[in-house]
C-alpha cells in the first residue's frame, strides 16, 4: 500500500492498529494517510467520547455503549449480522482493555452485564464487555481520566446466548473434538454461528456516552457535571443525535 502510494481509510483490530502506527515515517516519506479505527467502534464512540470531554473542564470518567441492532428483531437470536461474522466472533474473544483507577486494565469479554433503557424505538438493551470497541484510547487518555470503558449494545438475551458458545469452544479458530466427530471453528465457512446468523442491511445503530467531570463556576469553585450524547439511526429516518451538560 505505502509503495502504490495510496492513502487508507479503515476499521480494524487493535493490533494491527500498532502495526500501522509504527509506520508513520515510511507512511510520511510516502506522501500517504493511514487512517484507521472508521468503523462506529472503535471510530465514532471515541469521537463522541472526546467531545463529550470537550463539554467539561475536568473530565474524569467516559463511559460508551454502543451497537448495531436490527429493526425488527427475530427469536431465537434478535441479532443480524451486518459484517463478516468472524469479525462479530473475534469481538467476543479475550478481554477488552479499560481504564480503571487510571491504570490501564485488561477486562473479560462478557463480563459486567447490565441493562439499560433508551427511548423508543429502541427499548430495553443489554450490555457488556467485548473486545476492541476502544483500540488505542486507553493509552491516549491515560493520565487524563480514571475511568474509560466501552460496552456493547444487543437485545435481552443475547450476551447468555453467545457466551455460550465461547464456553464450549466456538468462538476460537481451532476446531474442536465432540461426541460425533471434530466441530468447525469460527473460521470454516461451514461453522454453526456462521450459519444461523441472519444477515440483512435492516439495521439501526445505537449509541450513548456519559462523562462525569467537573466544571468551573469561578476563581476557586467547580461543581461535578456530567455531560451525554445519545446517537441512533433507526434505518432511512434521519439520524437522531441529542446532547446535554
Amino acid at each position: 500500500m505505502l509503495s502504490s502510494r495510496v492513502h487508507l481509510l479503515l476499521h480494524t483490530l487493535t493490533d494491527v492498529v500498532w502495526q500501522q502506527r509504527a509506520c508513520d515515517e515510511e507512511a510520511t516519506r510516502a506522501g500517504v494517510s493511514v487512517v484507521p479505527d472508521c468503523g462506529m467502534g472503535p471510530g465514532l464512540n471515541v469521537s463522541l467520547a472526546t467531545y463529550v470531554m470537550s463539554r467539561v473542564e475536568r473530565p474524569r470518567d467516559v463511559l460508551i455503549w454502543d451497537g448495531g441492532l436490527p429493526q425488527d428483531p427475530e427469536p431465537p437470536w434478535n441479532y443480524v449480522s451486518t459484517f463478516a461474522i468472524a469479525g462479530l466472533t473475534n469481538e467476543y474473544g479475550g478481554h477488552a482493555t479499560f481504564l480503571r483507577d487510571g491504570r490501564i486494565t485488561p477486562v473479560p469479554c462478557f463480563a459486567d452485564l447490565e441493562h439499560l433503557d433508551f427511548p423508543r424505538p429502541v427499548g430495553r438493551l443489554e450490555a457488556f464487555v467485548t473486545s476492541g470497541g476502544l483500540s488505542t484510547a486507553p493509552w491516549t487518555l491515560q493520565g487524563r481520566l480514571q475511568r474509560l470503558e466501552n460496552k456493547t449494545l444487543r437485545y435481552p438475551g443475547h450476551c447468555a446466548q453467545f457466551k455460550a458458545f465461547s464456553d464450549v469452544g466456538l468462538m476460537g479458530l481451532e476446531p474442536i473434538e465432540v461426541n460425533t466427530g471434530p466441530t468447525p471453528s469460527r473460521g470454516d465457512q461451514g461453522s454453526g454461528i456462521r450459519g444461523s446468523a441472519p444477515r440483512t442491511t435492516s439495521a439501526e445503530q445505537t449509541t450513548r456516552n456519559q462523562g462525569p467531570g467537573t466544571k468551573h463556576q469561578g476563581p476557586s469553585l467547580s461543581r461535578p457535571a456530567t455531560s451525554f450524547t445519545r446517537c441512533w439511526r433507526p434505518g432511512s429516518r434521519a439520524t437522531r443525535f441529542a446532547t446535554s451538560a
